[in-house]
């Protein structure tokens, strides 16, 4: 397709091809990150805009870090008796 007769997408469509929410996909649109257009009181993307999108978010393999995406553990509050379970069981043998 040429650039003038893609078919557009909503941004329902675009949240869906993407499996994100919508309010994610209105998110990138207002930040900029997203190219869209409107049209009569309606956003609409490209295609070509939501693939160059998406390859922008494209992670290289070795800077992949799983790990630092993730977010911390909780923190756990202290025991009531301020020992672990392990201290409590060598207490109680």
């Amino acid at each position: 397709m040429t650039e003038r007769t893609e078919q557009l997408l909503s941004v329902d469509q675009v949240a869906d091809i993407v499996q994100l929410d919508v309010e994610t996909i209105r998110v990138a649109i207002r930040a900029g990150e997203l190219p869209a257009c409107k049209i009569r009181r309606r956003i609409r993307v490209k295609p070509s805009d939501l693939a160059a999108w998406i390859d922008s978010t494209r992670i290289e393999p070795e800077r992949l870090d799983i790990a630092g995406s993730l977010p911390p553990p909780p923190v756990r509050a202290p025991r009531p008796s301020g020992m672990s379970f392990t201290e409590r069981a060598k207490r109680a043998a």
